[in-house]
């Protein structure tokens, strides 16, 4: 299985040894902290070759709160 994370590439302050850490910008009450997908396989080809499996996206409350929808 594969796992796509789309994040704001002008939000990353920093991306290191596996982590990456994300400045987030609130609209209202969330920010949307990152978009996630799998997709069956191992290699990119099979990424770019398959349909995506799930998708969910990963809210972030201004009080700290995280949410998955």
């Amino acid at each position: 299985m594969l796992l796509k994370i789309d994040v704001n590439s002008e939000n990353i302050l920093k991306n290191v040894g596996g982590r990456i850490i994300i400045k987030l910008d609130y609209f209202g009450e969330f920010s949307t902290g990152a978009h996630l997908c799998t997709v069956e396989g191992k290699t990119l080809e099979d990424f770019e070759k398959n349909k995506v499996k799930k998708s969910k996206n990963i809210f972030v409350g201004q009080n700290g709160g995280i949410s998955i929808g």
